[in-house]
């Protein structure tokens, strides 16, 4: 069979793609890729080891686009599912493929193919994986005050902690209790967070007597959390809230109102605190024109999501050599930022256009 050549049409999925919301790619011809597959030849069944190796080649051509969307952490990460979803379905994604070479090499059948993978069918499957997780909208490091009461201060920052991580926040907690905001604010410069959010809080007994009515003590709190800019130390939120708490036992009752007061403060900042987080990140597209394909689409968008300032950079839409990114950057200039680019990827870029808002390159 070597030297065969032949156009062969794919079977399409159409159940498997119904449903799904799209990053909005508007290639519908598909990207034309080279790809290798390889299988154990076995004399009793070479139609069996060539097939073997056609499917191995139409699973690496879809690899290869995978490349395009999925960064390595997230292909490792979530590995069980893409290879369940998209490449075990790998002949979904391929309108047509040409046999370029294939041949029996000893114990190994080797194929060869030039396969069009439809990006825009993988576009919408990935979607509908939710395979990248949403990035933090912010890092805070979350610290203690330092009272009598160690345990007290601690239990509140863990209530705190919590409810920032709920609301999307990355957070991070203070090694130990800290003195000073002042002295916090270098504990989260160091940890490379970008704001603070400091927590003090103060738990009593009630009525300072036995316990009330059948073996239960009543207890109060107040706790403050203050959050603040780790860049300038300015406050861009604070607040303190108070709450109760009832238990058999005294320490038990100290703590929930303890989580209860430090709950309600969290919750009165977290607004602020997201206005000030989503505000000190741009949204910027670039667009290039003049890729000479996927590797290249492949190795621009591994350079650019490198770069320190871009905190998240996905493909908007892609088709005869031009491509439009979005991303999401920390505080930028863009002149600089479009210079870093070019300086990033392995291959020749003209700066045509820059803007707060959108660059535009060229690939020579």
């Amino acid at each position: 069979m070597s030297g065969f050549r032949k156009i062969l049409p794919v079977l399409l999925l159409p159940a498997l793609f119904c449903g799904c919301a799209s990053l909005g790619l508007v290639k519908t011809d598909g990207e034309r890729i080279r790809a290798q597959g390889t299988a154990v030849y076995m004399p009793a069944n070479p139609e069996g080891s060539r097939r073997a190796a056609l499917a191995a080649a139409q699973r690496n051509a879809v690899e290869q686009a995978l490349g395009v969307f999925v960064s390595g952490q997230t292909r490792v990460r979530k590995a069980e599912l893409i290879d369940s979803k998209i490449v075990a379905a790998s002949a979904g994604f391929i309108k047509s493929f040409v046999i370029e070479e294939e041949r029996r090499d000893g114990d190994v059948y080797r194929v060869s193919i030039r396969a069009v993978v439809l990006l825009d069918r993988m576009d919408r499957e990935l979607n509908s994986l939710n395979l990248e997780d949403a990035p933090p909208l912010a890092v805070v490091l979350v610290a203690s005050a330092q009272d009598e009461s160690s345990q007290s201060g601690l239990d509140a920052a863990r209530a705190v902690e919590q409810s920032l991580s709920k609301r999307g926040f990355s957070v991070i907690a203070a090694d130990a209790a800290q003195p000073s905001v002042a002295q916090a604010l270098s504990a989260a410069r160091a940890a490379g967070a970008g704001y603070l959010a400091y927590v003090q809080s103060k738990a009593y007994k009630i009525d300072g007597g036995p316990a009330l009515g059948e073996g239960l003590y009543p207890y109060r709190a107040r706790v403050s959390v203050r959050i603040a800019a780790v860049s300038n130390g300015s406050v861009v939120s604070e607040d303190a809230r108070e709450a109760g708490g009832l238990d058999v036992s005294e320490a038990v009752a100290a703590r929930k109102a303890q989580s209860a007061a430090a709950e309600l403060a969290a919750s009165s900042v977290a607004p602020s605190l997201e206005l000030a987080a989503k505000s000190s990140v741009k949204s910027v597209d670039i667009y290039v024109t003049g890729l000479s394909g996927l590797p290249q689409l492949t190795d621009f968008r591994k350079a650019v999501s490198s770069l320190p300032a871009v905190e998240d950079c996905r493909l908007k839409s892609y088709g005869s050599g031009d491509a439009v990114f979005a991303l999401r950057l920390d505080s930028s200039d863009p002149e600089e930022f479009a210079a870093a680019i070019m300086h990033s990827v392995q291959f020749q870029l003209a700066l045509i256009s820059v803007t707060p808002y959108e660059v535009r390159l060229k690939a020579n």
